[in-house]
């Protein structure tokens, strides 16, 4: 019997793109808000419980498809999509919508020149080509390498020492996205693991002795941040702590790559360029 309700949804789903331009499930909240930047909100139906509209604000509360890691598959069915974007990053995602007949586009978000194809792609998929080509020129442009020879160490955490997470933190490695935004102002990674966030200890931290450390984060109220930079003081043999170079980014599109990339690479800036 679900067999034979799993078919009839999918039965309708066919019958009802046919009609629609676009029923869109987002399994990101980076897709989601390249989807909100083209001004395709109304045309989405399905998003993770992580997904926000940083621009006009739309209430997704009633298009939760769950988790990033275990979305609720019988739910995007029941949504009737035209088109699920997805990361490629979750292939398994990929193959079992798949196996459903639904139309599931993978995008690459692991670096910013991923990021800023996507645009493109999802632009030309649904309906919004023209703008989302002017989106992607205003951002490429903006990828202008400067020279890093002489350039800081830079440490980027999300970890919190006040947190009390007392023997590893995780740190950004040499990704192509903040890495990339480092270079861009000047500035190189002081950690070079290829993957986008590896656990370090404290000590592999002293021994690193970046000349910069950022952590970055969703906000954080006065009293948190003023916690947080006593517990980093602690550590006063370390350059950056040793000289004032400890700084808290918060925002979130800190965390979320995407169309918002110029007030991050701005906030960066301001730091690193003096």
């Amino acid at each position: 019997m679900k067999k034979i309700l799993l078919i009839l949804v999918l039965f309708s789903t066919s019958l009802f793109a046919e009609k629609s331009e676009n029923r869109i499930i987002s399994l990101a909240p980076s897709i989601t808000e390249i989807l909100c930047a083209l001004d395709l909100q109304n045309e989405i139906v399905g998003v993770t419980d992580f997904c926000k509209d940083p621009y006009k604000q739309s209430d997704f509360s009633n298009k939760s498809i769950g988790g990033l890691i275990n979305p609720n598959f019988e739910a995007m069915l029941k949504f009737r999509p035209s088109v699920i974007f997805t990361l490629k990053s979750k292939a398994n995602h990929t193959s079992k919508l798949k196996k459903y007949g639904l139309n599931v586009i993978e995008l690459d978000h692991h670096n910013l020149p991923g990021v800023f194809k996507s645009i493109q792609v999802i632009g030309k998929k649904c309906g919004k080509a023209d703008q989302a080509n002017a989106l992607y020129e205003k951002l490429n442009s903006l990828l202008v390498d400067k020279d890093t020879a002489n350039g800081k160490r830079v440490l980027i955490t999300i970890s919190r020492l006040s947190s009390k997470s007392k023997v590893r933190l995780w740190v950004a490695g040499n990704d192509g996205y903040y890495s990339k935004i480092l270079n861009l102002c000047g500035a190189k990674n002081a950690y070079q693991a290829s993957e986008r966030f590896s656990q370090i200890t404290l000590e592999a931290l002293i021994k690193i002795n970046p000349d910069v450390i950022l952590l970055i984060r969703d906000p954080v109220s006065e009293e948190e941040a003023l916690a947080e930079k006593k517990e980093w003081q602690k550590f006063s043999t370390i350059e950056a702590i040793k000289n004032d170079d400890f700084h808290i980014i918060t925002g979130d599109e800190v965390m979320i790559p995407g169309p918002r990339f110029p007030k991050l690479l701005k906030k960066f800036q301001k730091i690193l360029i003096k």
